[in-house]
This record gives structure tokens, sequence and C-alpha cells, in this order.
């Protein structure tokens, strides 16, 4: 889906492995060292009953996995393929800012007539619990995802092992490091967007941008 000059893929990358075939391991533990992929807030029966649910959420990821032994990057593109097929590459914290900027400067993504009220238009029109706030995604999901950006809320693997915030949150990584943290661009249900560093050993989902 093409946002402004940058055109981001629409579903959650839900890759085994990486352009070069190396196979990137289903974890089962949290590791900031080990690239792993986790699936926990779909089980297997549910996955085999309900495929359209894993396709569209994908799997997460940490970091390390993200990166693929690259360095941190805040570049404008960030050079990074890391986990990303050919011709894509893993968005640093710069190009997230640039993509929302865009859309905060069109007033047809605003709820309510405020440019801070974006999320709806960037949210899935379905997977979200319910929000009694009328600029949340969980309110009225129908008049979601203006941008097609389709972000569908999968929750995140946290560092302790467990799984967290499924239909609440979509958590999504950068390739810019701050410290031994990295930084992730989050879409909430009962909230708008946000910018934090986190943990490299939680699992979070991944959008690629396509090389210029």
């Amino acid at each position: 889906v093409v946002i402004g000059t940058q055109c981001w893929m629409r579903d959650n990358l839900r890759t085994t492995h990486y352009s070069d075939g190396t196979p990137i391991p289903e974890g089962t533990n949290p590791s900031s060292t080990a690239p792993y992929r986790y699936r926990g807030y779909v089980t297997e029966a549910q996955h085999q009953q309900d495929p359209a649910i894993f396709l569209r959420c994908g799997y997460l990821y940490n970091w390390t996995a993200v990166m693929h032994g690259a360095p941190s990057s805040n570049s404008l593109p960030s050079g990074v393929q890391g986990i990303c097929p050919d011709g894509w590459h893993v968005p640093s914290m710069s190009e997230w800012q640039q993509m929302l900027a865009f859309v905060r400067n069109c007033s047809r993504y605003w709820c309510n007539n405020n440019s801070n009220n974006i999320v709806k238009a960037l949210s899935s029109k379905e997977g979200w619990n319910s929000s009694t706030s009328t600029c949340y995604s969980g309110n009225t999901p129908s008049s979601n995802n203006a941008t097609r950006f389709s972000g569908c809320p999968v929750g995140y693997y946290y560092y302790d092992g467990s799984y967290r915030e499924y239909k609440n949150y979509l958590e999504l990584w950068t390739s810019t490091q701050n410290g031994s943290n990295a930084y992730r661009q989050t879409i909430r249900y009962a909230s708008d967007t946000g910018l934090e560093a986190c943990y490299t050993a939680n699992g979070y989902s991944v959008r690629c941008v396509k090389d210029e």
C-alpha cells in the first residue's frame, strides 16, 4: 500500500526464512541474542480452523531476527534488508515518522477533524476489542483503515515468556536501536499511535518498506 512516497507491506510479515534461505527458528523462550519467531496468539488448532487469522497477522519476531546481523539505522531509507525479502527493507524510526507525518497532514485520515487522531486510519476493520472512545480503533471499526495499512491487533510476545494484548495492540519493529533497546511503533485499540524503545528480546510484528 502506498502512503505518501513510501510503499508499505499491507500485511504483517509471516516469513519463516531469510531471503538467503536461512531458517528462522520458532522460539519457545525469550532471547535477545538468538533469532526467533513466535506465534503464541494463535494455537495450531486455531490456525488450522481459521488460517486467515495467521495470514493476516503473521509471526512475531525478536529484534535479532528482524535485523539479521545488520547494525542499527535511523536513516531515510534505513538500508537494512534484515528479515525482509529482496527489494524491501526494515523501516527506521525516521521512516515511521515520515509516514505518520504524511497521514497527519491529510485531513481525510483524521477523526473528529483532529490531525492527532489518525490511529483508526491505520487500523484494520476487524479484530479489535471494543472501545467507547470515538477516535480509537476499537470504536466503530467498520470506519477504520482509510489508509489501507490494515493494522492487525496481534499483540506481542514479552521477554518474560508471556503473550500480551491480543486484540488490543499492534507493535511493529523499527531498525533503530536505543542503547540495549530498540524502537517499536504501536497502534492501540484505545489510544493513538506511539513510539517507544523496548527490550530486543520482545516479539513484535514487522512491516517492510519497498526500496526506492
